[in-house]
């Protein structure tokens, strides 16, 4: 199929995420062939470096051998079984391994698809805790101003984003929005000390039943001192943490002080996107057994894929 069909075919059967399609219809869209380790390659063979390692979800290069041989060999066994009621060799490898690696005091692994559909499940999981354990008053949900979170209807309210995110307005359930100290910083030109003293003050007030906050690896000095007062504030009213980390939560443990009460790694860290090493999206959420044994969650997304395991594994 030469280009000119491919292009045609594209701009009559698909619609591209987050592309402007009234400018891509004008365009002369560039098709990927082929891949060889950290270049894309198109279909006039054309060279190109691939900067954002395909959104995210390729950190290692394309056709990595041992990656590739993981995924053959994981096919030649079973593409797919459920693990709803199930288990299988690569998932129960796989939650091992993370466990192993994980901040101290995470021992269960729950499976998702992707980064938002994580954010769901550990969202789901801290809302059904409060309820099981009677205290169905706990229903506020804290986030960080300017964060982002996904865009599933749950991770958009969490994490809302004007530009992308209101034509969807009406769907989103409220959240109270914190503001870190580097916001106070931007807009309202205030010292480094004024900026934390306002950040707290703001969140002195919060009770939340569960605190999103994103990505701690770039996070600046102000956020974890929030962060800490955060935890320090809940010592005696324990609430859920959801951390998103784009990278290991090297953080976690400093920012907290050991002092949440449970902790659920959505999105990211979760594996979501590249930190997986895989060639697309997926994710997990890793959470302290606390409970986990009390009632039956309710999965946002195809748990424990085989191929994906195998090759995070690897």
């Amino acid at each position: 199929m030469d280009y000119g069909e491919l292009k045609h075919l594209d701009h009559t059967y698909l619609w591209h995420p987050f592309t402007q399609m009234q400018e891509w219809m004008e365009e002369e869209p560039c098709i990927i062939s082929a891949g060889d380790g950290h270049y894309l390659i198109d279909v006039h063979g054309r060279k190109y470096i691939d900067g954002v390692s395909s959104l995210w979800c390729n950190v290692h290069g394309h056709r990595k051998k041992e990656l590739d041989d993981a995924i053959r060999a994981q096919l030649e066994r079973i593409a797919h079984s459920t693990f709803l009621g199930l288990s299988h060799v690569p998932g129960i490898e796989l939650a091992q391994k993370l466990i192993s690696i994980a901040p101290q005091g995470l021992q269960r692994v729950f499976y998702s698809d992707s980064g938002a559909t994580a954010v769901e499940i550990a969202l789901k999981m801290a809302v059904q805790y409060w309820q099981l354990k009677g205290q169905t008053q706990r229903t506020q949900i804290a986030t960080l101003a300017e964060s982002y979170h996904g865009d599933t209807v749950g991770s958009m309210s969490m994490g809302y984003s004007e530009t992308f995110h209101r034509y969807h307005k009406s769907l989103l359930f409220p959240v109270l929005r914190l503001t870190p100290p580097h916001v106070f910083r931007y807009y309202q030109a205030m010292s480094e000390e004024a900026a934390l003293s306002a950040a707290i003050a703001e969140a002195a007030a919060a009770r939340p039943l569960l605190i999103v906050l994103d990505d701690l690896e770039s996070a600046d000095r102000g956020s974890l001192e929030l962060l800490r007062y955060l935890s320090r504030a809940t010592r005696d009213d324990p609430v859920f943490w959801i951390f998103i980390a784009r990278q290991a939560p090297a953080h976690f443990d400093a920012a907290t002080e050991g002092r949440a009460h449970f902790s659920v790694l959505g999105s990211e860290v979760t594996l979501g996107n590249g930190k997986n090493s895989l060639f697309h999206p997926g994710a997990t959420a890793l959470v302290i057994h606390q409970g986990a044994d009390d009632y039956m969650t309710d999965p946002a997304g195809n748990a424990g894929p085989r191929i994906a395991c195998a090759v995070i594994k690897q």
